[in-house]
Order: structure tokens, then sequence, then C-alpha cells
């Protein structure tokens, strides 16, 4: 398959169960080819944009008002402690004060994380 050909990554990672090794797998790629393909195009790993693409999932969804289990069972999280775990490593923050409070500043930025994929 021809890396440049696939217009829905997102979906590829969700398919993927949000795992590099399962994206090329589906892709028909070694995941070295997916690694340099990621960095060529978007200039970064593809650990690091699944763990974005799961951060901005993990935003919206919480923002929508999921509860926080049922949020890290979408992100593919093993568990939801952790997820908790995982999110106030990235945000200083819980899942739960998040969605509480920080949602609107968070929007912002999740804005500018799909324009910039988008640019790319």
């Amino acid at each position: 398959m021809n890396l440049a050909c696939v217009r829905d990554w997102p979906a590829v990672a969700k398919a993927a169960g949000y795992r590099a090794e399962g994206m090329a797998t589906l892709c028909g790629v070694t995941p070295r080819t997916l690694q340099r393909f990621f960095k060529r195009r978007l200039k970064q790993s593809p650990r690091e944009w699944i763990e974005d693409l799961r951060d901005e999932l993990a935003c919206i969804r919480l923002g929508e008002g999921w509860q926080v289990k049922a949020v890290s069972i979408e992100v593919c999280f093993e568990s939801a402690s952790a997820f908790c775990r995982a999110f106030r490593a990235r945000h200083r923050t819980s899942p739960r004060r998040f969605q509480m409070g920080l949602a609107a500043r968070w929007r912002l930025l999740l804005q500018k994380r799909r324009q910039k994929r988008k640019n790319a």
C-alpha cells in the first residue's frame, strides 16, 4: 500500500488499537517504513502522533461529558487508572478537573493541533 494514499489516518489508528505496529500491519508495511513516512511527512514518530491523537480524542470526549472510564476505553487504555496517569502527566491535571473547568481552554489548543495536522 502506498502510505501517501491513506486519507483517514485516525481511522487506521483506531482500527489498530492506537498501536504503531498495528497501523503498519494494516497498511502492509514494516513498522520502520511507517516510522520513516511519519517522520518525513508529519515531523514526528507514529507513537508521538498516536499520543497526540488519543489525547485530542480524550479531550473532546471529556468536553462532551463522557465518563472517565468510557473515555479510557474509547482511546484504548488498559484501565481508567492508566488513562488518568497518562492524562495527568500530559496536562498536569486530572481528567475530572479538566472536565469541570478547563475544557474551553483546551478546545483552542485542539483547534491549533488540528490546523497543524492539516498543514503537514
